[in-house]
């Protein structure tokens, strides 16, 4: 599932958290957009680094990035950011899902991979996520940056329209 949000997340980077907590139980099923991001860390490339401080909505592009929950367990994702002008499909993925309205629970499995996360709801039309992330190299998902490396914290907010 990192690969997933990840791929969510890094799509953004190169380019907004607000978090309210709501106890009752929520719905997944549907389709979210990427609606912003925050990062807070490091970014370093060829032993030189800087801090990253960003908190931002996200780009006309990168709001074409989807997460779908079927109601069968079924899900996709789809990720898409702007390179250059031009608004380029990064991935599109499918995976199952567990999903505990009550505890916010999400578990994905993808190719065989089963990860759960605790997402952060605010109203049934709203989530956020967030990783600690350590060394990850962007060039593994973007070869055009290859050897820059992230530390930190990564958050996405996802909404329903």
């Amino acid at each position: 599932m990192k690969k997933i949000f990840f791929f969510l997340l890094a799509s953004f980077v190169l380019f907004s958290c607000s978090r309210d907590d709501d106890s009752s139980p929520v719905s997944i099923v549907g389709t979210w957009y990427m609606s912003s991001v925050t990062m807070k860390g490091t970014l370093s490339y060829n032993g030189q680094s800087a801090p990253v401080n960003e908190d931002r909505a996200t780009d006309a592009c990168s709001q074409k990035s989807t997460m779908i929950f079927n109601a069968d367990g079924t899900g996709s994702v789809t990720s898409f950011a702007n390179n250059n002008g031009t608004c380029e499909q990064l991935l599109s993925e499918t995976f199952t899902y567990k999903f505990d309205g009550n505890t916010k629970v999400l578990t994905i499995t993808q190719a065989g991979t089963t990860e759960s996360v605790t997402l952060s709801f605010s109203g049934s039309n709203k989530f956020s996520y967030g990783e600690t992330l350590n060394n990850v190299n962007f060039g593994d998902y973007y070869p055009q940056y290859d050897g820059f490396y992230y530390t930190g914290t990564i958050s996405t907010v996802f909404v329903k329209k």
